[in-house]
This record gives C-alpha cells, structure tokens and sequence, in this order.
C-alpha cells in the first residue's frame, strides 16, 4: 500500500447556516415533514481565532456543519485545525435543543467519544428568510487538553422537507487511513511508501483534513484537503478531492485524489488514485481504510 497525504487547505472559517426550504413531496402523508428544521453550515472564508483559558488567543482553520429537526435530533461535523498543530480535532454531533432564537448543541470527539464540547450560537438581525448569525463555539479542548472558545459570523435560513431526505442529504462522512506502509504501481515497478491519510467530509462545505506520504528516501509531503472541487457518488461511497500542499515552494494546482471502495465487497482497503502538475507520475495504490458515515438517528 502506498502512501498519499493530502491535508485540507481550509485555512478559512466562515459560517453559514441553511433551513432549506423544500416542499413535501408526494410521499409527505406517509413521511413526516419538518417544517422548521435548522441547517447551519460554516462556509470557509477566514481564520478564526480561538480564546484559551490561559488568556492567550490562537489562530485555527474551522469547519462546521449541522442540522437540527424540530423535534430536537441532530447531525453534523465539526472540524477545528490549530495552526501550529500537526492534525485537526473532528468532531461530530449528537444531540441538538432550540430554545427561542437560541440554539445549543453538544459534539463529541471522533477519536475519543468521550470528550464533548458545547457548541451555542443565536441569530442576530432578520433572519427570515436570511440573516446573520453568530456562533459562540465553547469548550473546543486544544492539544494540550486545555479548553478554548471561539466567535464567527454566518447565515440562517429555514428549511422544510420529509425525514428521508434530510437524512440523506446531512450525512457526514469520516475517512481515516492509519499510517501503513503501501505499494505503489508504477509504469515498470512497485515502489514502497508510507502513507496516512484523514479527512471528515461536510454535506456542502467541503471537507478538512491531510494526506501525508513518505517515500522510501525519507522525503515527506503532506497536502491538504479544502472546499475545492470534492464529488461524491455510487451512494457516497466513492470521493474526488483538491489538495493543496501549504508550502511557498510547490504553489499552484491542487492535486486531484480518488478513493474508492475495492471490488472485493469483504476488502476493508479502499483504493486511491492520485494525479496533478504536483506529481511526476500518477500513483494507484490501496491502502486499509476505515469509513464511517453519521447520519440523523431514526426515531
């Protein structure tokens, strides 16, 4: 198996929040319909700054995404990348409350569901049918484990539509590769690499995380996956992303990144195809690969 790296170029944060609005369909008389469900999403545009308890103000790249019906399950993903930090902190949601204009939820942590953060905002301003919104995020812990908070702006909108496709179109998907050594098809050989790849990927604001690959000379490269061009199909179960390397040496085009499930339906590798001005030779390797989608719990 080979090794790729691609980390999310999302050095922005920005926040928006959608309630599509969807009129029932055919099947609404068998399929509750939610009238006022909450769909928030943070749309990348620019750093954030986190306070900590100790008084000290850091800047990190920050991703969110949820939904909320009005009966008080919710969905969504978190994603917060200090910047002199080597990995981001994911985050997904499990519950959700709507009090007034006040909206709480609580996230736990993807690699250890034990640790859980409050996420608040409440809108500010109109915000029928679009308006701004403010999100105080509060008890984000940082790598040393102590906690932070941060503030940033988005938008509200309202949305209305059957459980069926509210669940289907919330869905949040993490894709996590463990460092592993990988074979590397190449035009007269195999080459050995080590590769590692994470990245939680957000129903519409794309997606955050890293590929890093080491080749057998002990060169790293490490890219990053953002809001660029990333495409799901076959049911979510194949991915196409941008990844940019953060590095004034290599600027320009992204390289593209392909995983997709193996033909074999037992496989637990996924396979991966990478191709870009950034690479001399476009790699096609597997790698083992976990998958894990969230999605809005049935009632």
């Amino acid at each position: 198996m080979k090794q790729n790296y691609l980390q999310a170029s999302v050095g922005f944060a920005a926040i928006t929040l959608l309630l599509l609005v969807i009129p029932p369909t055919a099947t609404a008389q068998q399929v509750k319909v939610f009238d006022s469900t909450t769909f928030a999403s943070i749309v990348p545009a620019a750093p954030v700054s986190l306070h900590n308890a100790d008084g000290t103000v850091t800047t990190a790249k920050f991703l969110f995404e949820i939904i909320l019906l009005d009966d008080g399950r919710a969905n969504g993903g978190i994603g917060v990348w200090e910047s002199h930090v080597s990995a981001p902190l994911f985050y997904r949601v499990v519950s959700g409350r709507r009090r007034g204009a006040f909206y709480a939820f609580k996230a736990a942590r993807l690699s250890n569901p034990a640790l859980e953060i409050t996420v608040n905002f409440q809108p500010v301003g109109d915000s029928t049918p679009t308006g701004s919104v403010t999100f105080f995020i509060d008890g984000i812990p940082r790598g040393d484990g102590t906690p932070s908070s941060l503030t940033t702006n988005g938008r509200l909108e309202k949305v209305k539509a059957p459980f069926i496709y509210l669940a289907d179109f919330s869905a949040v998907q993490h894709i996590n590769a463990p460092s592993q050594t990988v074979q590397i098809a190449t035009a007269t050989d195999l080459v050995l690499a080590t590769f590692s790849t994470t990245v939680l990927v957000f129903p519409t604001v794309g997606a955050m995380g890293f590929l890093r690959m080491t080749t057998p000379s002990g060169e790293t490269t490490d890219h990053f996956y953002g809001t660029g061009v990333y495409k799901s199909v076959d049911g979510g179960r194949t991915w196409m992303f941008a990844a940019s390397a953060e590095n004034p040496l290599t600027p320009g085009d992204p390289i593209m990144v392909m995983i997709r499930p193996h033909p074999d339906p037992i496989e637990v590798c996924r396979i991966y195809d990478i191709a870009g001005t950034q690479v001399s030779v476009p790699m096609h390797f597997e790698a083992e690969t976990d998958v894990t989608t969230f999605k809005l719990p049935e009632q």
